[in-house]
């Protein structure tokens, strides 16, 4: 009785043991990620080794945006590539299912509904596993929404589930994305920061940065109605636009030719030339059916929903915010990002009758990359 129970207690110690030392290297997959670009962490670990060689992925496109800055329009552009694999904000299978707990301390509902319970400080580093699993097609931890799941590609019939229709789909979406020439994520609330460490690992990686106008940015969020902090939200978001710029900057130093910064008015204006041009630098293949769908989405006989990609003249709906948004908050908008603006071209107006007079530019096309170089303002 007793060497059974000596036995029993034994295991369940092996097992402790196991279970905590296999939960202290997921977490430490991607260790120090808000450190200095030169530390990896342990990124590298998830690299292949295939007789001594690198494993060669398919190419990566990782689109950086803003909500309301076109990012939706823009990863739809990369998912009519034939064979492609899109995940449109798999991050947010990670960031809607938080709930607050004690503290800092938050529960992540994972695939299947598991849950776990770990601090708000680590939620990045559980972010950045999920993405290299993600390129490596082990989709088993992703629990996508419905309403992302369909913007997506290919699609899988639903959400979470046990049943053996859902296993079944979320293998063939697994070997789907395996055989798929180019892989193509896009974030609205993942930094630029940490595309460098990535970019260390994933020789194929090729990274878009999207920006728009903020003006337009948050016109288009608050359609409905300004938050009572809009103020605060408006400088925020400005913060985060110049650290992005920073770290773009950095990659533009130290990985010539693998980011491409690229302003959804450009895209808005010349949809085909500003795809082109996205397109030449993933070294992808600008097809017909890419010029149909463009051609479809940009110059369509109706605009669809508010949070759909199709629209009668994108060209007006890209400078809407210069008759619907009033001249307060247009300035402060504009003086809160008058770094960022100078960098993009995104011209200040002084008035509702300069905004109103559409012979007076709101921007000048600028070579982002070029401006970006040069600014002294961003180190």
């Amino acid at each position: 009785m007793y060497k059974a129970k000596s036995f029993y207690s034994l295991c369940l110690s092996v097992a402790f043991t196991y279970i905590v030392f296999k939960n202290y290297n997921g977490m430490k997959m991607i260790k120090d990620s808000a450190k200095e670009n030169h530390e990896f962490g342990n990124i590298s670990q998830y690299i292949k080794i295939g007789n001594g060689r690198r494993f060669e992925f398919a190419k990566i496109i990782i689109i950086i945006a803003y909500g309301r800055s076109g990012s939706t329009f823009t990863g739809s552009i990369f998912r009519e590539i034939t064979g492609a694999f899109y995940l449109y904000e798999p991050n947010r299978a990670l960031t809607l299912p938080f709930t607050k707990y004690r503290n800092d301390n938050v529960t992540l509902s994972y695939f299947y509904r598991k849950s776990s319970l770990f601090s708000m400080t680590r939620q990045t580093e559980y972010l950045l596993d999920a993405i290299n699993l993600w390129l490596h097609c082990n989709l088993s931890s992703l629990c996508i929404p419905i309403c992302v799941e369909k913007k997506s590609t290919p699609n899988a019939n639903g959400c979470c589930g046990k049943n053996g229709t859902f296993k079944a789909s979320l293998q063939a979406e697994e070997n789907y994305c395996k055989k798929a020439p180019v892989k193509v994520m896009k974030f609205i609330k993942l930094r630029m920061k940490y595309l460098l460490r990535f970019l260390h690992v994933y020789p194929n990686l090729r990274v878009v940065h999207l920006v728009r106008d903020p003006r337009g940015i948050f016109n288009s969020r608050w359609v409905e109605q300004k938050h009572s902090h809009w103020k605060l939200i408006v400088q925020s978001h400005c913060r985060t636009l110049i650290e992005d710029l920073t770290y773009s900057k950095k990659i533009l130093v130290q990985y010539p030719n693998r980011l491409f910064i690229v302003s959804y008015e450009n895209l808005a204006n010349e949809p085909i030339r500003t795809t082109q041009e996205m397109f030449q630098f993933a070294s992808l293949e600008f097809s017909k059916n890419i010029k149909m769908f463009l051609e479809n989405q940009t110059l369509s006989n109706r605009d669809t929903c508010r949070h759909c990609t199709q629209r009668k003249n994108s060209s007006a709906t890209a400078i809407k915010w210069r008759t619907e948004l009033d001249s307060y908050t247009a300035q402060f908008i504009q003086s809160a990002c008058s770094i960022s603006n100078k960098v993009l071209g995104y011209l200040p107006l002084s008035g509702k009758s300069e905004m109103n007079n559409f012979s007076i530019p709101s921007r000048k096309v600028v070579d982002i990359q070029t401006e970006l170089l040069s600014n002294e303002n961003l180190q």
